[in-house]
């Protein structure tokens, strides 16, 4: 079977736009860089762009279908999602209420390995990237019976590598000085 470029590229346009979107990654993106610079925001966005390539992985071989087919899986997945954000929530809520003037952001700080985890946790427990993921590679898949997994492998590729681009992007803008100030 032969790709269709402008599939595969209609796929990459879709989730370009869907991964520049501000959204809770986005905004922890930003946050990050702008209190604790690339060396903070460049793991972070590293982190995110890990936890979407793994969604988009399951996706790519089905296994985004059998959780966004089963409520209790979503469920689960959503709960713990919901949770996760609101330990972060929390942990930003006691860092600004005890902050002094002069003290360095926890981003700035923190190892990072510890950033890289908690932005890959971040989307790994985000539902919402498996249906985002459904819907781009949808725009891939050639229609008919056969699935076309090539194309849908240089769809999925071209979207990973985007991610990496926007995100690490991201964290550079965010890291600068007027950013940052």
């Amino acid at each position: 079977m032969s790709v269709d470029p402008a599939a595969v590229l209609a796929s990459a346009a879709a989730f370009g736009v869907i991964a520049a979107s501000p959204g809770p990654a986005i905004l922890s993106l930003a946050a990050t860089s702008m209190a604790g610079g690339a060396r903070a925001g460049v793991p972070w966005a590293l982190g995110l762009a890990v936890g979407l390539t793994v969604w988009g992985t399951a996706v790519a071989v089905g296994l985004g279908t059998v959780v966004t087919a089963s409520p209790p899986a979503l469920f689960a997945l959503k709960s713990l999602g919901g949770l996760y954000l609101l330990h972060l929530a929390w942990k930003s809520l006691r860092a600004a209420a005890s902050a002094q003037p002069t003290a360095r952001p926890a981003a700035a700080e923190a190892p990072p390995a510890r950033l890289f985890r908690r932005a890959a946790a971040l989307n790994l427990l985000n539902p919402k990237a498996a249906i985002a993921w459904a819907a781009v590679l949808a725009l891939a898949a050639p229609a008919g019976a056969e699935a076309g997994p090539t194309q849908l492998t240089l769809a999925a590729a071209a979207c990973i590598d985007l991610d990496f681009i926007i995100n690490v992007g991201y964290a550079q803008i965010f890291s600068l000085p007027p950013a940052r100030r």
